[in-house]
Parts: C-alpha cells; structure tokens; sequence
C-alpha cells in the first residue's frame, strides 16, 4: 500500500509497514436494543491509512492523525475493477518494485517552506515557556 500512497504534508511517499492490529471497535445501535455493531463491518475499514477505532489494521506513521494527509498515487494504482489480492504477512514480501517519484523543485521548495515553518513554530513555543 505504501507504494500507492504519499503523505501530501511531508511530501514523501508513505513508509512501508507501519500498520499494527488493532481489533477494531464495537458500535452501539443506541436505545431501544443497543444492539453492537462490529465497526470495521458498520465503516467498511479494513485497513486505514488514517488513525480509526472501527478499522482492523490502523496506521502508525506520524501523518496518520491527519484526516486526508494521505492521497493516492494514481499512476501506481490498477484501474477499478483491476483483481488485487491483499497479503498480510509478518515477513516481507516480494513486490513489484516503483521508479522513484520524480520530485520537482516546486515541491522540494515546499519542503524546504514547511521546515522553515516548523522550525519557526517550534522556536517560538520554547520562546513562550
């Protein structure tokens, strides 16, 4: 999946094997039977690229707070209706292996603007305290 994917706010295609078990959520229906729902049935999330309660498999990686950090590498990604088969395994995989991502230099800038801005961020937080 990682080869599918980059993180828009760093700029860099999402790490490799950063998804832990988590077991997924129960959800409530409420009054009158409060009947429980299995929340990756009830949200369809079986693996998540953002951190959910309801997915089986949930994102480690620091961008995975974010809501939408991620977004989808279109030119690596099989057309709809393409048969995938999904593996999970603790080993690593062969797999086909990508060209790197051409960075442009407008996005290196951009690296390079929200470093700055970070730096900045940070140097004033400890400048408050």
């Amino acid at each position: 999946m990682s080869d599918w994917l980059w993180n828009y706010v760093t700029l860099d295609v999402m790490p490799p094997g950063k998804f832990v078990y988590t077991g997924s959520m129960m959800i409530d229906e409420g009054p009158p039977s409060h009947k429980m729902w299995f929340g990756a049935e009830v949200d369809r999330l079986l693996v998540a690229v953002l951190n959910t309660s309801t997915a089986l498999l949930d994102n480690t990686d620091e961008g995975s707070l974010e809501n939408g950090a991620y977004e989808a590498i279109a030119a690596r990604i099989p057309e709809i209706g393409t048969r995938v088969t999904v593996v999970f395994s603790k080993t690593e995989l062969e797999a086909h292996a990508f060209e790197p991502l051409e960075i442009t230099e407008e996005i290196v800038e951009e690296r390079k603007r929200r470093a700055e801005e970070k730096a900045k961020a940070a140097a004033e937080g400890k400048e408050d305290k």
